[in-house]
């Protein structure tokens, strides 16, 4: 598979995913109730989201067009699936240790898996990271994350 192809692959899931979540999320404003409907709604962070997402699958199914000769890499499927594997307890973990906890130790553990080697980068944006994205979605957002069952505000 060659690299254009296998972006238009991309694009076009993304683009069709996409398109099925920001219906869903439409659905789901549509059936909000009128007793709650205060300031912004509950929808406005996930649609944001999701209109990056598609335009960001646009914009590779774009790109791919030019680059439709070009040979693709080859994929280290160890690594992906090591990936995988992580993701999915990442998001299993969450519920027990909390956002903060589960982001810091995903963050420190993701770059050795897929091959970045330098330990103080690493350290730092593991720590660093998940703090920031916690901090913005607790106290600027007011979006509530998974606490810790170990500790109270974590």
């Amino acid at each position: 598979m060659n690299a254009g192809s296998r972006d238009m692959l991309l694009g076009a899931t993304g683009l069709i995913t996409g398109a099925i979540l920001l219906n869903e999320v439409g659905a789901m404003e549509a059936n909000k109730n009128p007793l709650f409907d205060y300031g912004v709604g509950p929808v406005l962070f996930p649609k944001a989201l999701l209109v990056i997402w598609l335009s960001l699958s646009f914009l590779i199914l774009v790109r791919a067009w030019f680059f439709v000769n070009e040979e693709a890499e080859q994929v280290n499927h160890k690594r992906l699936w090591s990936v995988v594997a992580g993701v999915s307890i990442f998001v299993a973990v969450i519920p027990v240790l909390g956002f903060l906890v589960s982001a810091i130790i995903f963050s420190l553990l993701l770059p050795c898996v897929v091959g970045y080697r330098n330990l103080k980068v690493v350290a730092a944006v593991g720590a660093i990271f998940p703090l920031v994205v916690w901090y913005a979605f607790t106290h600027w957002l007011d979006i509530f994350l998974p606490s810790s069952i170990l500790s109270v505000g974590f």
